[in-house]
């Protein structure tokens, strides 16, 4: 092992010595995945017009192992320093290396694991839509193809290049062949349970197909089939609901459940049912909302948190809900509702009533405007479009640069490493679970709060 060491020091630190003994007027430096023209003229302290004129340059885009020549006179010193800290991080790797003696392997699998992860650098993708309807153009799904498209060239920044298909599927059959499918590392779309039934009848054995916007084709995945379900289903929202309030609820707070007088029981009261946790029921009709106020107020802790949830889909029966919980925080009642997305989509309750009920909400979409990451994608949207981008562009966006990314990183054995992969979106977010058939769900649910000051936070 010192051997080994003493080997790998001597290596490390005569490169330099050598590169600085060229008499040519440049050294040549291979461009990694993640590297640029400033960052890498940034490392050698070059100007980068000196690495575009010495090149012949015409694009100040780069691709990935191109070879660029970096002038050698104003990369001396640079170069020195480089030696250095090249010999700094030998040490410091030989000494871990002797420390780790016995899993020499997994460490240097984790190291390059992590500078040379990437597989491929050209990806071929297929999008599925259905971008004409009987009524015209559909404008949704064009905007969604518009964030594939700044996807596709975000990630050619990057190094990733990517041979995009689009196909419109305008009726029940499927618009691409069975080879085109075949020749496909990544396959988008289409949007329905039934079309993209009828388009994995045509992929070979080992293809997968994602559903990019209906939640409801989760049950192809579930069913044992070849789908990846992008968004997370309403389901998921609805467990995130309880797994929140039993991560905040203290042993003083209130847990009241609001049901509806002779409704079904909603899939939400079941998952509260089934919790374990301790709650109390209203259950009132649409009609004698103006009597409750009394029977809150007397299972509510003033000098506590007090957690609600309405178990309904009723919009007159929540909003009613909604109006009681609102009357209890102006009597200074700490009142916390807690809500799937769609809550936010009944239009007859004051959006002012969920700050002051401090709405926790759970959604597979929100987008917060005060991100970086959002505010470039605004601006490079607005540039190359000319409009403001929907939510659907945001979720092309998001859901074909996680996709490809993955198979640039991974391969042809993509589909396997996503439950390794956490990734925070613009929108949205990926984290995968397999189902124990054949497809992938999404587990990632936003959580998203209203504070009383009338504004609006992303936890997480």
């Amino acid at each position: 092992m010192k051997r080994f060491r003493r080997i790998l020091i001597l290596v490390l630190c005569v490169l330099p010595l050598a590169l600085s003994a060229q008499e040519q007027d440049y050294i040549t430096h291979t461009v990694k995945w993640y590297e640029d023209l400033n960052s890498i003229a940034k490392t050698y302290n070059v100007d980068p017009q000196d690495i575009i004129d010495l090149n012949g340059l015409k694009s100040t885009v780069l691709k990935r192992r191109q070879e660029l020549k970096i002038p050698l006179k104003k990369a001396k010193d640079k170069l020195s320093n480089v030696g250095n800290a090249v010999k700094d991080i030998a040490q410091q790797a030989a000494e871990q290396l002797d420390s780790t003696a016995t899993n020499i392997g997994e460490y240097l699998g984790q190291v390059f694991s992590r500078i040379f992860n990437r597989q491929t650098d050209r990806v071929k993708a297929t999008l599925i839509l259905p971008f004409s309807t009987a009524n015209g153009i559909n404008g949704s799904n064009y905007d969604f193809y518009s964030g594939v498209l700044l996807a596709v060239r975000d990630l050619a920044d990057q190094g990733i290049n990517t041979d995009l298909q689009v196909f419109d599927m305008r009726s029940n059959s499927n618009p691409a062949s069975a080879s085109e499918l075949s020749d496909s590392d990544v396959i988008i779309g289409p949007l329905s349970t039934a079309n993209i039934s009828t388009v994995l009848q045509d992929c070979p054995w080992g293809k997968y197909v994602v559903s990019p916007l209906d939640s409801r084709a989760a049950s192809l995945a579930e069913s044992g089939m070849r789908v990846i379900q992008a968004p997370s289903s309403a389901d998921m929202q609805l467990s995130e609901i309880v797994s929140w309030i039993a991560e905040e609820r203290k042993p003083s707070d209130k847990l009241i459940l609001f049901t509806e007088n002779n409704a079904t029981p909603t899939a939400l009261a079941s998952k509260l049912a089934a919790s374990g946790m301790q709650y109390n029921t209203i259950n009132y009709g649409i009609l004698q909302g103006r009597n409750v106020i009394n029977n809150l107020q007397s299972l509510m802790n003033p000098n506590a948190v007090n957690h609600v949830v309405i178990a309904s889909e009723n919009e007159a029966f929540v909003n009613d809900v909604v109006r009681n919980l609102n009357l209890m925080a102006f009597r200074d009642y700490n009142v916390v509702l807690y809500g799937p997305s769609r809550i936010r989509n009944f239009e007859t309750i004051d959006v002012e009533n969920f700050h002051n009920t401090h709405l926790h909400l759970c959604s597979s979409y929100f987008i917060d405007y005060e991100d970086p990451a959002v505010k470039h994608f605004l601006m490079a949207y607005r540039a190359l479009f000319n409009a403001e981008p929907g939510p659907y562009a945001f979720q092309g966006y998001d859901t074909a640069k996680y996709f490809i990314s993955m198979f640039a990183d991974y391969g042809s054995d993509w589909v396997r490493h996503m439950s390794d992969r956490n990734v925070r979106g613009l929108q949205s977010d990926f984290y995968f679970t397999h189902t124990g058939m054949g497809g992938y769900l999404n587990q990632a649910v936003r959580r998203v709060v209203y504070d009383t000051d009338l504004s609006i936070r992303l936890l997480k």
